[in-house]
């Protein structure tokens, strides 16, 4: 009697062979997250010290740092224009930089957008890789927003004064009061030029996630407006369960100077719990921007001298604020 070959698989041999699968998509998926991740890190390091490069060669060119408030062909007053947009033509953005115009200011009063003049929305929607990082995927419908933030010192403020007495200590100064290299008294390797901030959720009204900014009542300030006292002011608000109001769009364009978009300042450490608050009803916003990122514990920094490092998240609060200025003569641990 002639005895069946079965060419089939049995159902015991089909269970062993989703278990080997399951166990090595269990091994290979984190080992490729983490690959991702690593990838993402690399490029996001290499872009900070592209924008280095590119201040560097400002510097050489204008013998001083892009303001944080005007642009090299702006006037001082209502043309917010950002450091980014100064550093276009050293990034190979010529044409870009050719389309703005600045002579002319972003905003009017009571604009029912944010770029009212038809002279830069080439500019206003316009995507530039440098200013991104791999990491973040927030706010991807807005062509122009960015991640990358220029350091503008520790406290709340752009300017520096008796009422905001740690402010506009980082790498670029306000207004007519810009930085150079020969001001830089802690050293250009010690001193932080540019950071990374996450994009804001752009869901209205969703006050809670870190990406966005706690709207913070003038009534709410502290007399003495330093970090500390913001620090708390941003702490409080944040606990309070009825916090209303505030802003979604965190940089979402990189053409805007200011807190709100592309500034950031060492209030906050980084990646703080606290979320960040701040003072919309003065132009521009006064208040807390710490650097925020995607990156496993750490957010990365670039320095002056062109070097760029992941700092931890657990990084203690004095060594990040005194790489957060420019002139204070802190003690800090080498590289």
């Amino acid at each position: 009697m002639k005895r069946l070959n079965r060419s089939g698989i049995t159902l015991l041999e089909t269970m062993v062979v989703i278990g080997v699968m399951l166990l090595m998509a269990a091994l290979l998926i984190p080992a490729v997250q983490s690959a991702r991740e690593a990838a993402h890190d690399v490029r996001c390091l290499s872009r900070l010290r592209q924008l280095v490069s590119a201040t560097s060669q400002y510097e050489v060119v204008h013998g001083m740092y892009p303001s944080t408030i005007k642009s090299v062909r702006g006037r001082f007053g209502d043309n917010l224009f950002s450091v980014h947009s100064a550093l276009l033509p050293y990034l190979d953005e010529h044409a870009l930089y050719d389309s703005l115009n600045f002579s002319r200011p972003l905003r009017q009063p009571y604009a029912s957008s944010d770029v009212d003049w038809i002279e830069q929305s080439t500019a206003a929607r316009s995507r530039v890789s440098s200013f991104l990082c791999p990491a973040d995927g927030g706010m991807a419908a807005f062509p122009s927003a960015v991640n990358y933030r220029a350091n503008c010192g520790v406290g709340p403020s752009m300017s520096r004064s008796a009422e905001f007495p740690d402010s506009n200590n980082g790498a670029f100064g306000w207004g007519r009061n810009r930085t150079k290299n020969s001001s830089i008294f802690d050293g250009l390797s010690r001193t932080a030029a540019f950071s990374e901030r996450l994009m804001g959720t752009g869901r209205i009204l969703n006050t809670r996630d870190r990406r966005d900014i706690h709207a913070a009542p003038i009534d709410y300030w502290p007399e003495l407006r330093s970090a500390d006292r913001f620090a708390a002011l941003c702490a409080g608000l944040d606990a309070k369960a009825d916090a209303a109001g505030g802003y979604e769009y965190a940089g979402k364009y990189w053409l805007f100077s200011g807190l709100t978009y592309t500034l950031y300042n060492h209030v906050l450490p980084p990646n703080s719990s606290v979320m960040d608050c701040q003072a919309f009803v003065i132009i521009p916003a006064q208040g807390s921007a710490a650097a925020r990122s995607n990156h496993q514990g750490h957010v990365n920094v670039a320095f002056l001298d062109g070097s760029a490092r992941a700092i931890s998240n657990s990084v203690s609060l004095a060594i990040w604020r005194a790489i957060g200025t420019r002139d204070m003569a802190e003690s800090l641990p080498a590289p």
